[in-house]
């Protein structure tokens, strides 16, 4: 048996000895397959899935969307005891967490972590654990942050095509959406029926001031021919006359 030398070992412990103080040990579940929570809304729908995934006895693995997710995070250390979370995680510490991971679980996705994942963007961990996962074959389900996802039926149609676009994206992607909005044509259709007959079949009446005006060019005399009504003709304003 070769023998192992004393630098390797110190190196062995340092690396070990740095993951355990970054929190970077918190990616190697305690036992069996983990379950990775891509964090970044908050709301009801995040209350459904923590409440589900506390029945379950799998291990859980949160990595959170940057610091606009801390609320969503704060949540889920509080329901779930046993979650375990991942900070900092380079490539190596990715590539480890999907190794163990059996899905991937975006509750309450917030409109910028779905807006990143859809246009393939990679500068948050929770869009690269999701897009990693998408390129691994990895199972990839998300809810719906309602508050970040809502619109009103007066916005612009193309606010409404915008937000489709991203959902259709995802689920090109392989993420299963969930609590997805209808289709704007579905929606369209909808209003079009209800508001009536389209604005071409409408009909202007005849404006009762420019008749008074035609009336009232036919009671004046001509200043030209006696006994003729003005015609607008404009033979008297010529220079000469």
């Amino acid at each position: 048996m070769p023998e192992i030398s004393d630098e390797l070992l110190h190196d062995v412990a340092s690396n070990v000895a740095r993951r355990i103080a970054s929190g970077s040990s918190a990616t190697a579940p305690r036992s069996g397959r983990s379950v990775l929570l891509a964090l970044s809304g908050d709301g009801a729908a995040l209350d459904r899935e923590l409440a589900d995934l506390a029945q379950t006895g799998e291990s859980l693995v949160a990595v959170s969307d940057g610091t606009n997710s801390a609320t969503a995070l704060a949540g889920a250390q509080a329901r779930l005891p046993r979650l375990a979370v991942a900070a900092d995680l380079d490539d190596r510490d990715l590539e480890a967490a999907l190794s163990a991971a059996e899905r991937v679980v975006a509750p309450a996705m917030s409109l910028a972590l779905a807006s990143r994942v859809a246009s393939l963007q990679t500068d948050t961990p929770a869009s690269r654990v999701i897009l990693r996962a998408a390129l691994r074959g990895i199972p990839v389900s998300a809810s719906l942050n309602e508050q970040d996802f809502a619109i009103s039926d007066l916005a612009p149609a193309g606010m409404h095509r915008a937000l489709d676009g991203v959902l259709e994206r995802l689920r090109d992607l392989g993420v299963r959406v969930e609590g997805h909005r209808p289709p704007t044509a579905a929606r369209s259709v909808a209003t079009a029926s209800s508001v009536g007959p389209h604005p071409s079949a409408d009909r202007f009446a005849a404006r009762e001031p420019l008749r008074d005006f035609v009336d009232s060019l036919a009671s004046q005399p001509c200043s030209m021919e006696p006994g003729q009504p003005c015609v607008e003709c404009g033979v008297c304003e010529m220079r000469g006359f």
